[in-house]
């Protein structure tokens, strides 16, 4: 009898620490791919009237205007499609918080200009989602036995944090919020590849 408890212990044990349930995991992504597709679709709304009320123009389009401290939009197809599952939540991860420190810093800023507008709404619902979305992926990755990045040592540049002239705060904001919108377009389509493995 002894023995076979110690059996029935011994399988308890294998089942707690075997990894996440694969279906349970499957689900993870299908809600991550969703969040994700809500932020992009309210990054698209907030691009058009941030461009409308800070630039004076929702056509207003400038590719040439850049941040260095904003991870790269630009992914070689090839090299996309042979990341690993923890290599794409790795880099997203990371990423996506890189962003939503820039996106905080606009809607702080915003909150020493108006303490009541629409462009303010639009950014914390946009940052709280960000803080959600990256929460998630710190969950799977922490499923698939990975360990998350390390953010702690992530700053912004002074001219990002204290911007000298308020027009180059506009342009700043402007430049976020495209090239969120550019880089969830690729957290929507990892997502997506995730959800079909």
């Amino acid at each position: 009898m002894a023995v076979f408890f110690l059996l029935l212990l011994s399988l308890t044990e294998l089942v707690l620490s075997a990894p996440t349930d694969p279906n349970a995991l499957n689900l993870s992504f299908h809600q991550s791919l969703n969040l994700s597709r809500k932020i992009l679709q309210d990054v698209q709304h907030l691009l058009l009237k941030y461009k409308q009320e800070k630039i004076g123009n929702p056509s207003f389009e400038d590719y040439n205007l850049m941040l260095g401290s904003l991870p790269s939009c630009q992914v070689d197809y090839r090299s996309w499609l042979e990341q690993q599952d923890e290599e794409r939540l790795l880099l997203n991860c990371r990423d996506l918080q890189v962003f939503w420190m820039h996106v905080d810093t606009k809607r702080v800023h915003e909150l020493g200009q108006s303490q009541d507008s629409a462009l303010l709404e639009s950014m914390e619902a946009i940052s709280l989602d960000l803080r959600d979305l990256i929460s998630q992926l710190n969950s799977q990755i922490s499923a698939l036995n990975g360990s998350s990045p390390d953010t702690s040592t992530l700053t912004l540049p002074n001219d990002v944090l204290n911007p000298l002239y308020d027009w180059h705060s506009r342009l700043q904001g402007y430049i976020i919020f495209r090239d969120l919108e550019v880089y969830l377009n690729k957290v929507v389509r990892d997502f997506t590849v995730l959800k079909k493995h």
